[in-house]
Formats: C-alpha cells, sequence, structure tokens
C-alpha cells in the first residue's frame, strides 16, 4: 500500500482522502453468517501481530460479541473465498472502501520453472476496485507487490535489529508453519481466523519487511 496508497483511499463527496493508517478490514465466518471486524493500524504489525489480531476478534465473532467500532472504520478488505472451496471470484467492495482482496482455493498445478515443468501450489488473487480512484496499472502494480511479498517475504528490515521474536521460546502454539511460504501464510491466517494461536518459522528472522 505504500506503493500503491490508492487502494487504501476512499472518495468522499467531491473528495479524495488518502489515509495514513491501514484499518484492515478481514472477512470472518460465523454461524450467524459472514462479518467483517477490523484490525486496526495494522501497518504497525508483522505477520505475528495481524495473526494474533484476526485469532481475537474471529474468536469475538464466533461468540457475537463483536461491538461496532470493531466492524466500523476499515480501510481496505481481504476476503478468502478459498476455505469454501472457491477457485475464484470476484469479490464485492465494500464502500467507502476502494479496494477488496480476494484469496482462493491452493491446489497443486504444473508450472514452468527454469524450462522444466513442475508442481507447485498454486492461489488465485483478486483485487476488485474503484475504477473512478485506481487504474488498471496501480490495481496490477498492488497484485504484483502481494504476489512478490507471498513468494518472498524475507528481507532486511529495521524490525530485526528490535528484536521481533524475542520472548516467543516459552510461548505455547497450536500449530507452527515451518517454511511458510504462499501456501504456509494462508493456512496460518486460516488458523488464526479459527482462533489457534499461530506461528510462522522463516530461515531468516524476519518476515515483516514492510511491502
Amino acid at each position: 500500500m505504500r506503493d500503491v496508497p490508492a487502494v487504501n483511499a476512499e472518495i468522499r463527496g467531491t473528495d479524495i482522502v488518502y489515509h495514513d493508517d491501514v484499518h484492515l478490514g478481514i472477512a470472518a465466518s460465523t454461524p450467524r453468517g459472514l462479518v467483517v471486524p477490523v484490525v486496526r493500524n495494522a501497518e504497525r504489525l508483522d505477520f505475528a501481530g495481524i495473526e494474533r489480531e484476526i485469532a481475537r476478534l474471529a474468536q469475538r465473532a464466533r461468540d457475537g460479541v463483536l461491538t461496532p467500532e470493531e466492524l466500523s472504520g476499515g480501510t481496505f478488505t481481504i476476503t478468502n473465498g478459498g476455505v469454501f472451496g472457491s477457485l475464484l471470484s470476484t469479490p464485492i467492495l465494500n464502500p467507502p472502501q476502494s479496494g477488496i482482496l480476494g484469496m482462493h482455493k491452493i491446489e497443486k498445478r504444473a508450472v514452468v520453472v527454469d524450462d522444466a515443468v513442475v508442481v507447485r501450489p498454486m492461489m488465485y488473487l483478486a483485487l476488485s476496485y474503484d475504477h473512478r480512484l485506481i487504474d488498471g496499472e496501480q490495481a496490477v502494480t498492488f497484485l504484483v507487490r502481494v504476489k512478490e511479498r507471498l513468494e518472498d517475504p524475507n528481507g532486511s528490515c529495521s524490525r530485526c535489529e528490535r528484536g521481533y521474536g524475542e520472548g516467543v521460546s516459552d510461548t505455547v502454539f497450536d500449530l507452527v508453519v515451518i517454511g511458510s511460504g504462499p501456501g504456509g501464510y494462508v493456512a496460518a491466517i486460516r488458523a488464526a481466523q479459527l482462533g489457534m494461536k499461530t506461528a510462522c518459522v522463516e530461515k531468516y528472522p524476519c518476515s515483516a519487511a514492510p511491502a
């Protein structure tokens, strides 16, 4: 979103409002239907922090105790139809937001890597957007950035120097995903939505480099 700020913007009357903060709506399934609680200031959190907040909100959603404040104020939404078996869909915008990212089922497919046909886990991403604010170039750029971060989440990050990961050795997790990659992150996010305490373990010390 730093590269494509329009996806975190909205049209308000005759003005375009660009949000500095990312309040991330996460579609969550409950016995009463779909709700979209909001992860506040997601740009300040690493993957683990986002997962913990998703798990907390998802549990509150299942318990039916979400407050109006927890369901309002989102600036961008992510929905995952893949948990229901969807291979590809068109997510519907949640006004006044200008974008919503749809994630789908991961399946093994034959792809070409270095002139060889290999089997890889693949997932389609779909971005619905307000064309009054976002053009095709911006939409594709955003999707490419998401793809790059999912495929290669590691990298230099000032957070590594601040000791991220310290203090977790005594934590008991329900699920530990090792060498996450694109499939692992989706699995970890879904587990967090189901209320499981989840950890992603990478080769490098930080998977929270800015997108």
